[in-house]
């Protein structure tokens, strides 16, 4: 459906045009697995991104859900970079990694999937804590439209359709037989 796809499509966007990002996945929430004393051993690699969902509006047109403001965030989650005072080794890295926002904006921003249209970019928020990861939030919005209506209205015609024709093919053949068959003196029936 619409979401897998998108999903799918962002996805393939993020990899194509940033080669550096290690793991993308859906976001549920799991930012706190990389945190504190609930590190969880199932982590992905770093720097990863989290595609999440947000939401919106909807409004029927026709077989169709329309959201002419749906929510998408990307969660843009790297290693710290602390030490990164002027002339420190990782200072470099640190600029380099904050350029990757804008790298990932770019990904999305004034592009059309195949479900989702005209994305803007809204805004971000930069983490700036210095703890043992940084989260940095992309928003976005874009017009989404779900044509699972749609497809489940026409797969219910096809299957009330195929319903029909064995109804009548069935029908048929009982008029076949009942046209077409004469009892016989041993209590059976011949087809003539």
């Amino acid at each position: 459906m619409w979401r897998s796809t998108t999903f799918l499509e962002i996805q393939n966007r993020i990899l194509d045009q940033m080669p550096k990002i290690q793991s993308i996945d859906l976001f549920n929430n799991q930012i706190d697995d990389y945190t504190g004393d609930t590190n969880n051993s199932a982590l992905l690699n770093m720097p990863l991104v989290l595609i999440e969902f947000v939401g919106g509006d909807w409004e029927k047109e026709s077989n169709y859900r329309i959201a002419k403001q749906y929510f998408f965030r990307l969660h843009l989650v790297i290693e710290n970079y602390q030490r990164t005072h002027s002339g420190a080794d990782q200072q470099n890295d640190a600029l380099s990694m904050l350029d990757d926002i804008s790298t990932l904006a770019n990904v999305l921003d004034k592009q059309s999937l195949t479900f989702a249209h005209n994305f803007e970019f809204d805004r971000e928020e930069i983490d700036t804590s210095r703890t043992s990861i940084i989260h940095h939030i992309l928003d976005f919005e874009a017009r989404a439209v779900d044509c699972s209506l749609d497809e489940a209205l026409t797969l219910q015609k096809i299957v009330i359709t195929q319903q029909e024709i064995i109804t009548n093919h069935q029908s048929s053949i009982n008029a076949f037989v009942d046209n077409n068959t004469t009892s016989n003196n041993t209590g059976g029936f011949k087809i003539s």
